[in-house]
């Protein structure tokens, strides 16, 4: 095969390989991810600056914007609690030995403008959001 970097069975090929295609000791490795730096960059200038209590007011802002009817709010706070559409969450097993966190999502289904918004459909072919909610198939 001409132009393959498939490791060679006849011997070093050259590329940190040994004669079985396997890796030998002290091989460089690959570059990695080249954003890698910057993206830590911000997570820790974000760390610096945003505390729980930060998180907590946001989503009690969010949890407002769904309450009054705001589809855009709604489908996050769903998205978030439920998870996106085609997408499971596992609540079952915990996470590196840690307990699931606990998520409180209920909503007021006597708000008229909320039971409104949360009756599009969440994907076609599943039911809507004020189905789900009220425990519909």
């Amino acid at each position: 095969m001409v132009g393959t970097r498939a490791p060679s069975t006849n011997g070093d090929n050259g590329h940190g390989r040994d004669r079985r295609g396997r890796f030998v000791c002290g091989n460089p490795g690959g570059p990695g991810n080249p954003r890698i730096r910057s993206v830590s960059a911000w997570r820790a200038a974000l760390a610096e600056v945003v505390r729980p209590g930060d998180i907590e007011a946001v989503t009690r802002t969010l949890v407002e914007h769904a309450k009054a009817g705001e589809p855009w709010a709604i489908r996050e706070l769903l998205n978030r609690c439920l998870g996106r559409p085609g997408q499971g969450n596992e609540w079952a097993e915990p996470l590196n030995g840690q307990p699931p966190v606990e998520v409180d999502c209920r909503m007021d289904l006597d708000n008229p403008a909320l039971v409104e918004a949360s009756k599009e459909p969440l994907a076609p072919g599943l039911p809507s959001a004020a189905d789900l909610l009220r425990g519909d198939p």
